[in-house]
């Protein structure tokens, strides 16, 4: 289902099959939506403004995927 390359699985069910979306509008201003989406119903979204140009939206690109992939280290629970 998952076009976009270089994405983590799921942070919380740990699924790789991800849905990406991507929506764009104009009225009057021009706006961007993207959205990484899993089955379990986690959603990451991100929304821009006047984002017209091909360099805007491969940078919002990066930039949700960057954020998706971002982990919070997890410490060695079996030292203590």
């Amino acid at each position: 289902m998952m076009t976009e390359p270089l994405l983590l699985p799921c942070p919380f069910c740990g699924s790789p099959d991800l849905a990406w979306h991507e929506e764009y509008e104009r009225s009057g201003a021009y706006r961007s939506r993207m959205s990484i989406m899993c089955g379990c119903g986690v959603k990451m979204m991100t929304e821009h403004w006047n984002s017209a140009t091909k360099a805007l939206r491969n940078s919002q690109r990066n930039a949700i995927r960057a954020r998706w992939n971002n982990r919070a280290a997890i410490e060695n629970l079996d030292d203590e």
